[in-house]
């Protein structure tokens, strides 16, 4: 898939690709998936709008059930729906930074989670579930009008961004 790489350290340049692979570096960084956000952020940084980002995390502890990440998904239908709550005169709610962080994500790109969690709770956290995390890249590969579409990923134990055309 890679004939030429390219390495971004630091997000200091953008690559903009269709397609963006992502984890969180890992146990104990993807046991929920407010952590797992983080991956997904550093993931919009090279992701170009209306691509599409892979984040893969195992969310051992669920969403999780504690703090009220959870809660604030649940809050509205659609990430633009509860950016418009958050950003709303006078609403103010512990951890609705991250679930702010995920719905800015969502309104740049689609995001797909390849993790433990069961499908429909993936679903209520405005996300779509995989289960077969390179056949869905193949098939959006498949799909892309360009010939070669560039697809990256980010190494967070690193911190590089890598581009794969």
């Amino acid at each position: 898939m890679c004939s030429r790489r390219k390495t971004f350290k630091g997000g200091q340049s953008r690559c903009d690709c269709i397609h963006v692979v992502s984890t969180n570096s890992g146990y104990p960084l993807d046991q929920n998936l407010y952590q797992a956000v983080k991956g997904m952020s550093a993931a919009a940084r090279i992701v170009k709008p209306g691509g599409a980002i892979i984040a893969v995390a195992e969310c051992s502890d669920g969403l999780p059930d504690h703090g009220n990440f959870k809660q604030l998904l649940q809050m509205r239908r659609t990430p633009q729906e509860l950016l418009d709550l958050i950003e709303s005169p006078g609403f103010e709610l512990y951890d609705q930074w991250e679930a702010q962080t995920q719905a800015i994500i969502q309104r740049k790109a689609a995001v797909y989670l390849y993790s433990s969690l069961d499908p429909q709770t993936v679903r209520n956290a405005m996300l779509t579930p995989i289960d077969i995390f390179w056949t869905l890249l193949y098939e959006r590969l498949d799909r892309s009008e360009d010939k070669r579409p560039e697809t990256g990923d980010v190494r967070q134990e690193t911190g590089d961004l890598r581009q794969e055309t």
